[in-house]
């Protein structure tokens, strides 16, 4: 280290360490420049990494609620796909007795236009309200479950089933979805 050696009017002398560093002061504590510097430095670590940190919570979340509407359109898909016929998906039970018994067949259901060969229609539209496994998944948003049936052909049998599941978030915090989950199902 060099010393430097300062001399005062009044005859005293002092001896200093002397630094090359411009930033070195013989006085204690830091300027104003540096202190704001460091504050902003400092302030924009902490704004990075919380805002990291929400971004990832809010897609995770977001991951959450579309994993469980897909559960909810799997679970409904399964419980249509077990069906004897698919005919019977969207018949009333009375239909599906006399078809049972052999007193009506497909193709007089379309005849009588009972069925209409490529028109789509909602089977059945189920909210939290309607449906306990919506109601148990509807915790932090609110799921819609709606299955729709066109019957493309009878001859042969070719029925066109969607399960279409969505959600709201009455907070707000998530944008609105849908997904979709469809299936040809014949005999």
């Amino acid at each position: 280290m060099n010393f430097k050696l300062n001399r005062f009017k009044n005859g005293g002398m002092n001896y200093s360490f002397c630094s090359s560093s411009p930033l070195h002061r013989n006085g204690a504590g830091f300027t104003l420049l540096e202190v704001i510097i460091t504050v902003s430095f400092v302030s924009a670590i902490y704004i990075f990494i919380t805002t990291t940190f929400f971004d990832s919570y809010r897609n995770i979340s977001f991951g959450d609620v579309k994993a469980q509407a897909v559960t909810l359109a799997d679970n409904e898909m399964v419980r249509l796909t077990n069906f004897e016929n698919p005919l019977y998906i969207g018949l009333s039970d009375a239909v599906i007795s006399d078809l049972k018994n052999g007193t009506v067949t497909a193709w007089d259901l379309v005849q009588s236009r009972t069925i209409v060969l490529g028109e789509r229609r909602i089977l059945s539209e189920e909210t939290k309200d309607t449906s306990d496994s919506l109601r148990d998944a509807s915790y932090r948003v609110n799921y819609t479950r709606n299955v729709e049936w066109e019957v493309e052909d009878v001859r042969p049998l070719l029925v066109h089933i969607w399960v279409i599941v969505k959600w709201t978030d009455p907070r707000k915090e998530m944008k609105d979805g849908t997904y979709q989950l469809e299936t040809l199902l014949s005999q």
